[in-house]
């Protein structure tokens, strides 16, 4: 791993450092006053115009772009992660005194991969002059929209045209007089698959209002917009790549902005920890300096460690990006997006409190500066989705690695006790994923593969979390014609290193089926048809098993079965219905009325379905 700065990177840090104390950082107080003094608190200050162009004189002018693109200045995400943090030091002027600041800069590597000829030249050329504004038109008011799969808004195809209707908000960037772009992501084919449902559009719309964030309009910023978009019509030739692709584009343009993001982010950290060794170093109470307290000398330590960790992550995040692209860094992607925000938060809150009552007031930098890192890693349900989205592999991960509840360690020597074979001992364990309740494991070593049972990892029912009772079982139909594994043995708990009852069947080689059927696996609807009558025809099979032929006479309570089933039916049905159903009470009378008074005992099977079978080469 080598995120070491080259020469061209060191050159850049040197020229843009010059730059900030020069021309941005004195610039500060002018540009808080022309904010303060404009008319239209959404219009640009004379002020940043004057810093974009000195920027582009001195050869600082869209570096955010990477190799990648054919545009920009051709830089690698370590190589432009280091002058992301220098920008976040004065995260209101410099950005955009680069042109690097959101939302453009996502909206641009957008148009430079996806866009047409015609919308490069259209939008991309005066973005990148910085003679336009633009915006991100995602998040809606009635919809969770961290998950970009429930968006609502829809894109209809009429003619030569696309008809949009919906509403969104947090579209920032669409409040400024500059703004000339807004890429809406909505629906495109509601029938299509989650993930290809989108597509993305310019469009016309009506801003119904600017929501503030803590009651600040980021007013320079372009602010953030509540869109209407009714019946808005645009020419197909504005579609953003395909239809159906607006998720994945959506994904292509969260990676880097995240990282740019999480530099700046840091900067912001830095920038607030100098503030704050500052002003405790001028300023005393009770006979010494205030940065002489110890409580202040925590705070700068602990801010010192916290920025590092953030910075470290956020160059592995680059290298990674650079070295295997972003699909691959996606884990360390979103938790730099929240361990970025994290650390500068918990930085500007003790720069906040360094500068006493003062902190809380406009006439100094913390509290402006800590104001949008307060919302960022809790009112960006993005922050935390992906986060949580990426635990559950990494969780899956582990699962499979060390497989809990049935380590390989502790179970290979005693497989290969019990089976007598001593190949069995180094032996390689897989949680089989999908079961709700017992654990179900692949276990691999040089003597072949088998399925390995045990009950949950906590509180063991009595009987649902039987494994003798279900060996049993399982070993009776095994002398039978019925299509079940064949078992290999069972443990009582006394008698195993994982102390509880578990036993070993051979693997039927077919598919398990979860939440879909595997790619080209009975796409015709007759192999769906054939699968079905196949689970018909073995529920048919196990009721006709007589249980007492295979050794199961004694085996659960036969007497009054059908009347235990009718109540619970019957209890279920009033506790989880939402209306009155008369057919279903004439069901329940009819059954009542009509069950057999006596019938001969066979065996049931309490939740056969299809992701509870395995279906495989033989059609069983």
């Amino acid at each position: 791993m080598d995120f070491a700065y080259d020469d061209v990177t060191l050159s850049l840090i040197e020229r843009l450092e010059a730059f900030m104390d020069e021309c941005v950082l004195p610039g500060e107080q002018t540009f808080f006053r022309q904010r303060a003094e404009a008319t239209d608190p959404w219009a640009s200050v004379p002020v940043l115009e004057e810093l974009k162009a000195e920027a582009r004189e001195r050869g600082l002018w869209n570096l955010f772009l990477p190799r990648t693109h054919a545009y920009g200045a051709g830089l690698t995400n370590v190589q432009y992660a280091p002058l992301a943090e220098i920008t976040g030091r004065a995260l209101w002027l410099a950005p955009e005194s680069l042109n690097c600041s959101a939302p453009d800069t996502g909206n641009m590597e957008l148009l430079s991969l996806f866009g047409t000829e015609e919308q490069r030249t259209r939008w991309l050329e005066p973005l990148l002059e910085g003679e336009i504004r633009s915006a991100f038109s995602m998040t809606e008011p009635a919809v969770a929209s961290s998950d970009a799969t429930n968006i609502s808004t829809s894109i209809v195809r009429e003619g030569g045209e696309y008809v949009i209707n919906g509403r969104k908000w947090w579209t920032s960037g669409a409040m400024s007089p500059r703004c000339e772009l807004l890429i809406v992501m909505g629906v495109t084919d509601p029938e299509a698959d989650a993930h290809r449902r989108q597509s993305m559009d310019t469009p016309g719309v009506e801003v119904v209002r600017a929501t503030s964030v803590f009651g600040y309009d980021d007013g320079p910023h372009g602010g953030h917009a509540e869109i209407v978009y009714d019946d808005v019509r645009v020419p197909v030739e504005n579609l953003l790549g395909e239809e159906g692709d607006g998720f994945r584009i959506a994904q292509e343009r969260l990676g880097p902005g995240r990282i740019h993001h999480a530099m700046r982010t840091v900067g912001m950290a830095e920038r607030g920890l100098a503030l704050m060794i500052e002003r405790t170093a001028s300023r005393s109470t009770f006979g010494r300096p205030i940065v002489d307290q110890g409580v202040v000398q925590h705070w700068i330590a602990d801010s010192r460690i916290r920025i590092e960790q953030a910075r470290l992550l956020a160059l592995k995040t680059a290298w990674l990006m650079d070295t295997i692209g972003n699909k691959g860094a996606r884990v360390e992607i979103s938790a730099l997006k929240v361990a970025a925000p994290d650390a500068a938060t918990w930085v500007l809150d003790r720069a906040i409190q360094a500068h006493g009552a003062a902190g809380l007031s406009q006439d100094f930098v913390p509290a402006d500066r800590g104001r949008p890192r307060r919302g960022a890693p809790d009112g960006d349900r993005a922050a935390r989705d992906p986060q949580r989205a990426r635990a559950r592999p990494r969780l899956m991960d582990k699962l499979t690695s060390i497989s809990q509840g049935a380590e390989p360690e502790q179970i290979g020597p005693w497989l290969a006790d019990r089976l007598h074979d001593r190949a069995w001992r180094d032996c390689r364990v897989a949680l089989i994923a999908g079961g709700k309740s017992n654990l179900t494991y692949l276990v691999s070593s040089r003597a072949g593969e088998l399925v390995f049972r045990r009950p949950p990892l906590g509180h063991i029912l009595p009987t649902a979390h039987d494994m003798g009772r279900e060996h049993r079982v399982m070993a009776a139909l095994g002398t039978t014609a019925f299509p079940v594994p064949r078992t290999l043995l069972y443990s009582p708990a006394d008698d195993n290193p994982l102390g509880v009852g578990c036993y070993a069947m051979e693997r039927v080689v077919g598919h398990i089926c979860r939440d879909e059927l595997p790619p080209g696996y009975a796409e015709e609807p007759v192999h769906c048809q054939a699968i079905a009558e196949a689970l018909v025809d073995t529920l048919a099979e196990l009721h006709m098993t007589d249980p007492a032929r295979i050794g199961l006479a004694d085996f659960g309570r036969p007497e009054g079965f059908m009347d235990r089933q009718l109540n619970l039916w019957s209890k279920q049905w009033e506790r989880s219905k939402a209306e009155d159903v008369p057919e279903l009470d004439a069901l329940r009378a009819a059954l009542g009325d009509t069950k057999p008074d006596s019938f001969p005992q066979s065996l049931v099977h309490g939740d056969f379905r299809l992701d509870n079978c395995v279906p495989c080469s033989t059609g069983r």
